[in-house]
This record gives structure tokens, sequence and C-alpha cells, in this order.
């Protein structure tokens, strides 16, 4: 049962698309695909799109700094 169930949330994220708005920043325009997924996944809908429309940056200084930066399109679709 959770094989199957792997593979309908794989399929579901595959489903998954993605728009651009005037910063080349990325979001979910078909919701239906990402609530989908999420119930079947178990997880919050607002954490699966920021993972997918953002990623996480370290800088390499002392303070080791931390920054969410936006992915456009093309990159949240190959996230």
């Amino acid at each position: 049962i959770e094989v199957f169930r792997l593979v309908l949330a794989i399929l579901f994220m595959g489903n998954i698309q993605f728009v651009e708005n005037a910063k080349e920043e990325s979001s979910v325009s078909n919701r239906d695909a990402l609530q989908a997924f999420c119930y079947i996944f178990q997880v919050d809908e607002a954490l699966a799109e920021s993972v997918f429309c953002t990623r996480v940056m370290t800088s390499c200084s002392s303070r080791g700094s931390v920054y969410n930066v936006p992915n456009t399109r093309e990159n949240a679709e190959y996230a």
C-alpha cells in the first residue's frame, strides 16, 4: 500500500505547474495538484509550496547567514 501511495504522490507532483511573476519568482498555478500531493504525503500545503518555490542559500562567512532565495519557474519545475 505504501508503494502505491508513493507512486501516486510522485504522479501528482509531476502535475504541479508553476507561473512566474514580474520579479521572476515562481508560484504554484494549479492548487488542486499541490493539495492532492500534500494530502497523500500528509504535509502542510504552505511548506510544500515553499520547498518547490524557494531554495536555501548559506554564506561562507563567519556569521553563517542563511537566505531563502526565490526560484524561477524553470528552477521550481526541476526542484
